[in-house]
């Protein structure tokens, strides 16, 4: 920008009114005290405005913990992302506003402030009863904010009553741009439509890729889950060394690019999912059906295969021979000091197009109860299943302590709730949601597959791929949470995050795991959200690429592409990346390449990015 006091960033409302807040710039972790008073650029959170700073905190008053701020005011707005359905309820009218010929509307999102609504909008008999007038549950629309102190907006739809449990489901969808019902001309080429895709799936389809069907491959989901798109295998070629596979679901074989289909999930983005029920992404016949990799049917998938061997860590640089360990011997030493000494060797790799053939779908409870020995007489086909979970539970315990040493996230348990809920889908209990050995063992296979689908296609195509980045919590707040630690009466070296890091490591050890838990969450909860980004994208200020939660250079989502359009994406880029294709001169994607729709251009991925950010 020309003028050197000028910034441009999101504008967040921290507090109510919307007079004031703060600015979130891209790559800048200062802090910005935003005045929202300029009445012919009044923005609203989410908006990106350029600001012009008043007054800049002096570093040395902010050593010494005194109150200075970085003080700026909104001079424009350069991109208005006003949401466009907001859902709350009417007010009964106040100081706020002295026109007779208009309501108040209250925002249940605190974020945003009071809107005025025209009373003709409003059917008589809800202006006529004062209870029902309260307790009308609103979805408003075309929100405008000129230069009155309030903005305006028009009525959407009037969906119920606060509290109906239906109406509350309907407005929350609405408020967020979530549509149940695919168009007619999906559904009719989908579900009804005589030249159905399963068509498809030749004999000359089949002998394109690699036939895994004799392979004991499994599922493993949550309890009555439909949409299965991620499975697994693990065999003993030899004493010395576990074949292990992840098996996604080839949904880009079936959803043609740029087709109606294609458009339509790529606007929807997500899946979503309810307590009582999912919206996919896909229409049922694809996604419960063609797509999901269910048991005893043939079907088309994207392989990653791994030989897997482990090393016994030596204790003398000089000592450079490798000593194999015998896998009976691993699955036979359970102790925390035997993980944090032992290295894993990746001899070879494939990814690639497949068939598979699952032989059983598992929920997480019953994988669990396998691991467990919990076996009943009439399961004894499963024996073999819970000899590969057993493997794979060794394996992912291996590699989470891996990824925890050199710098990852440190685990603490999840505070997801489930609910358990009557035949009308009212709640009648809620409990936590228990992480269990089976949960954390395809959690992380899914990593290590996500992080290699992620070198490969940023090997390929370093200028076009679809990347997941997460940034550094910023020093600042690391050391409010070292401060913390300090007034808990723990010591925590917070000059760095790798100090930092390791002091958690040394606190996890010795501290009762509900204190960790407390210390990790504000941790967490001072931390920005990991974003998808296109490593082409011009306006990008880093090529630091790196998830830090992770502490993976590079990764990306690759394994549920059922329920995540990115996923999809990156399996086009993976099939252009496997198919040899190269880059131009100018690390653009060819042309040809582009024409034959395998991928969208630089900008189509910085689009689906931005748009899957907003969805997610």
């Amino acid at each position: 920008m020309n003028q050197k006091n000028h910034l441009i960033g999101t504008f967040c409302v921290v507090t109510s009114p919307m007079m004031y807040g703060k600015l979130l710039i891209k790559d800048d972790n200062r802090y910005f005290h935003v005045q929202n008073t300029n009445k012919k650029a009044r923005a609203m959170h989410g908006d990106v405005v350029e600001v012009e700073v008043m007054m800049e905190a002096n570093k040395q008053n902010e050593q010494k913990k005194q109150q200075s701020k970085n003080v700026a005011r909104i001079v424009r707005i350069v991109q208005d992302k006003k949401p466009k359905y907001l859902i709350g309820t009417f007010m009964l009218n106040s100081r706020e506003t002295d026109d007779p010929k208009k309501i108040l509307f209250r925002p249940r999102n605190k974020k945003f402030p009071l809107i005025l609504i025209q009373k003709t909008q409003i059917p008589k008999n809800i202006l006529q009863d004062e209870k029902l007038f309260l307790e009308s549950l609103v979805i408003i629309k075309s929100i405008r904010w000129g230069e009155k102190r309030l903005p305006e907006a028009k009525i959407h739809r009037i969906i119920g009553i606060v509290g109906d449990l239906k109406a509350e489901q309907i407005g929350i969808l609405i408020e967020h741009s979530v549509v149940e019902e695919f168009p007619e001309s999906i559904l009719e080429r989908y579900e009804r439509g005589k030249s159905r895709p399963q068509l498809r799936i030749t004999d000359e389809e089949i002998s394109k890729r690699k036939d895994l069907r004799d392979i004991q491959v499994f599922t493993v989901d949550p309890e009555g889950a439909g949409d299965l798109d991620d499975a697994v295998h693990c065999r003993r070629l030899n004493s010395y060394t576990l074949e292990v596979g992840v098996h996604i679901a080839d949904v880009s074989f079936f959803v043609e690019p740029n087709s109606k289909l294609d458009v339509e999930a790529r606007h929807r983005a997500t899946s979503v999912y309810l307590v009582d029920r999912c919206i996919p992404m896909l229409p049922k016949i694809l996604s419960e059906c063609l797509c999901s990799l269910s048991a005893g049917e043939d079907k088309f998938a994207y392989s990653v295969i791994w030989n897997f061997s482990f090393l016994r860590k030596s204790n003398s640089q000089q000592n450079s021979r490798k000593e194999y360990l015998d896998i009976d011997e691993c699955l036979s030493s359970v102790s925390k000091d035997f993980f944090e000494n032992v290295n894993i060797f990746i001899s070879s790799q494939w990814v690639g197009r497949s068939i598979i053939k699952p032989c059983v779908n598992l929920s997480y409870n019953k994988a669990q109860e396998l691991l467990d020995g919990k076996i009943e007489p009439f399961d004894s086909s499963l024996i073999p299943v819970a000899k590969s979970l057993t493997e794979l539970n060794f394996l992912s315990k291996l590699l989470r302590k891996i990824r925890q040493l050199s710098g990852a996230r440190i685990e603490s348990p999840e505070n997801e709730l489930n609910f358990v809920l009557d035949q009308s889908g009212n709640p009648l209990d809620v409990h936590r949601k228990v992480t269990l050995d089976a949960h954390l063992l395809v959690e992380s296979l899914m990593v290590l597959a996500n992080q290699t689908i992620a070198m490969i296609i940023f090997k390929s195509f370093p200028k076009n791929s679809i990347l997941r980045r997460h940034p550094p919590p910023d020093l600042n707040q690391v050391q409010i949470v070292a401060q913390l630690c300090n007034d808990l009466g723990l010591t925590v070296d917070s000059s760095s995050l790798k100090s930092f890091h390791d002091s958690l490591l040394v606190l996890q050890k010795n501290l009762d795991p509900q204190i960790f838990n407390i210390i990790q969450q504000r941790l967490i909860s001072s931390q920005s959200s990991a974003e998808y980004i296109s490593t082409g994208d011009p306006e990008l200020e880093t090529d630091n690429f790196r998830h830090y939660d992770l502490n993976a250079q590079v990764y990306t989502h690759f394994t549920s592409p059922i329920r995540r359009y990115i996923d999809i994406t990156v399996h086009k880029l993976l099939t252009a990346s496997l198919s040899g294709l190269k880059l131009s001169k100018n690390n653009s994607i060819q042309e040809d390449i582009l024409s034959l729709n395998l991928v969208p251009s630089n900008i189509g991925l910085k689009i689906i990015c931005n748009h899957c950010n907003i969805k997610n």
